[in-house]
């Protein structure tokens, strides 16, 4: 028998205990090239005034104030030049009375000068500069000081150093830096995990959590020290937790958390120390245990790449933010959901796509790493919400700070997609198959949808570009596609109208795995995991693959008729063209090097 969840807690007091148990940090000296993203550990007062020159805010000429009054456009006061001072160099030339010295920008001001009268407002010739309006005292003139003043409180204590805190204290002269150092040993467990430099076995899949985990601890200004994979043996995990407490301030371990028979995280800590709690009402995230080792605090969280790095944010990052002395404050923003949707009778937390200012709910699973790739953001539903209306108002929490210029959704078209790169726009493309992209595009999710076959568009829609493109065999040999008998197939994904073509016209062949891109079938081809496969002819040209022609379909990008963005019209064009040049010849872009 294998044990049972006995008592799930709520995520609130799963996140109470956490707190009451947050490490203390230790004080670290760092150079501050390695200082972004870390907490201040003291108040850093400035020992220089920042300038510590008065200095010049304008390329023209440094003057008295005084002896420009009265000058105008038609009346130009006339001063001799005295000299010049570039920045940098110290001033060899002093302003007197009915003087002028010439400056550039960020130079020191000369002696006796309070003023710069900038070079538009200034004509210079045989000596002598005229000045054609006044000036005022210190006008285009940065004090000494006017920055930061000596003995200034620059930084607080506890302030996160982000780019324009690292900025000024290289203006203060300092390279080093304290900080609050918070050591967190991180390790995925499970005997089905490999490190990404392996090669990929049967049966076996590779680490994402370690990766997820340590960049949102290094964001949140903790240090992560990895560990690696762990076997799912109660010795390994024992001597992988001990080991780490004695550098590290804490450990976060993912997998092994749950209640089967191969999932002993839970017995090690009990026996290593204390199991403070082990189960929380809360989707996904139900298996997450807490314990301590030590006395110090051990997080075991699930398996599933989105559960983990969800649970991370709603429970880990507190407790590290509570030990940086971090204020902890949520940032949300808010959307409209934009379609019903059915939770459970627990807290759950549900992944969304954000876009224009609307939520689309998108949870492929927490096993899924698409479902942790393409959501922006979480829903954080409460438990007795059982129906989310589409149109309601929900605070999101965002995961991604991504700025995208549009999605895309629909057939696989590797031809828009290299017009897209081409064009530097940033977008995500959502291969979800004809009749799914132009639900989407109807409701807003995405911008363009992307379809094949002829089809009558629904009313509000229109056709952007289209073009025909040729499909057939791709084979590494040419024997194969003359004689396909005993062949293994890379078959297609029933939401892809390549599927239809393919059961009508190769109804019995085998296949060895599924793909939904035309470029997944060329790479399943390459790495012999299928012998044969249909794609369209440039893939097969990009790839360096044997094609036979088989058919021709017509791809459609179809746009909203309200939408007339510019945006739309130039990928309609370019589109156009790259299609053109392709009929005649002209290879897609190149694949990626790390993918021959």
């Amino acid at each position: 028998m294998h044990k049972e969840f006995r008592r799930l807690i709520s995520l609130d007091r799963a996140i109470e205990l956490a707190l009451e148990y947050a490490p203390r940090p230790r004080v670290r000296s760092v150079h501050l090239n390695d200082a972004l993203g870390r907490v201040l550990a003291g108040n850093v007062i400035a020992e220089i005034d920042v300038p510590h020159f008065d200095r010049a805010a304008m390329d023209g000429y440094a003057v008295r104030s005084e002896n420009c009054i009265g000058a105008s456009e038609s009346s130009p006061v006339r001063l001799r030049i005295a000299g010049s001072v570039s920045a940098g160099s110290i001033p060899c030339a002093s302003a007197g009375p009915g003087e002028a010295v010439e400056v550039s920008t960020g130079a020191a001001m000369p002696e006796g000068a309070d003023a710069v009268v900038m070079v538009e407002h200034a004509d210079a010739a045989d000596g002598y500069v005229m000045i054609r309006r006044p000036v005022h005292l210190y006008e285009n003139v940065q004090r000494r000081g006017a920055d930061v003043s000596l003995g200034e409180r620059v930084l607080s204590s506890g302030t996160y150093l982000g780019p324009r805190e690292i900025g000024m204290l290289a203006a203060l002269g300092m390279n080093r830096v304290n900080i609050r150092s918070l050591e967190v040993g991180v390790a995925s467990t499970g005997n089905e995990i490999l490190s990404p430099d392996e090669n990929l076995m049967p049966c076996r899949i590779y680490d994402v959590n370690t990766y997820t985990i340590s960049s949102a601890l290094s964001q949140i200004g903790a240090e992560p020290v990895v560990y690696g994979v762990v076997p799912d043996s109660y010795d390994a995990l024992a001597e992988t937790i001990a080991t780490a407490l004695i550098n590290c301030d804490m450990v976060v371990l993912s997998g092994s958390t749950s209640a089967g028979r191969g999932d002993m995280l839970y017995r090690v800590v009990s026996d290593l120390g204390e199991l403070v709690f082990h189960g929380i009402n809360l989707k996904p995230g139900k298996p997450t245990l807490f314990g301590r080792v030590g006395g110090k605090p051990v997080v075991g969280l699930p398996g599933y790449p989105t559960s983990a790095l969800t649970v991370f944010w709603q429970l880990v990052a507190p407790m590290i933010q509570r030990s940086l002395g971090l204020r902890s404050r949520p940032v949300s923003v808010k959307a409209t959901l934009a379609r019903p949707f059915k939770s459970e009778s627990r807290r759950q937390m549900l992944p969304v796509i954000l876009h224009r200012g609307r939520a689309y709910p998108f949870d492929r699973g927490s096993g899924a790493v698409t479902t942790l790739a393409a959501s922006d953001g979480i829903i954080d539903i409460p438990a007795e919400r059982e129906y989310l209306h589409a149109g309601e108002v929900f605070e999101v929490h965002p995961l991604s700070c991504d700025d995208l210029d549009l999605i895309i959704s629909g057939e696989s078209c590797p031809l828009l997609e290299s017009t897209l790169d081409r064009m530097n726009l940033r977008f995500r493309y959502l291969v979800r198959g004809s009749m799914r992209a132009l639900s989407d595009l109807q409701d807003g999710l995405a911008d363009i949808a992307c379809i094949t076959s002829p089809r009558e568009l629904p009313e509000g829609l229109r056709v952007a570009a289209s073009y025909r493109r040729e499909l057939g065999l791709i084979s590494t040999t040419p024997n194969l596609l003359l004689n396909p008998d005993g062949a293994t197939f890379a078959g297609w994904s029933r939401e892809s109208c390549v599927r239809s073509i393919m059961d009508s016209m190769l109804p019995s062949v085998r296949t060895s795995l599924e793909v939904r891109t035309h470029t997944g079938a060329a790479l399943a081809v390459i790495q012999g995991k299928a012998d044969l496969a249909i794609a369209i002819k440039e893939s097969a040209v990009m790839w360096g693959l044997q094609f036979k022609h088989l058919a021709e379909d017509e791809v459609s990008i179809v746009a909203r008729m309200d939408d007339t963005r510019e945006i739309i019209k130039d990928i309609a064009d370019a589109l156009k063209e790259r299609s053109q040049n392709a009929s005649v010849g002209t290879s897609m872009d190149e694949p990626n090097s790390f993918l021959r």
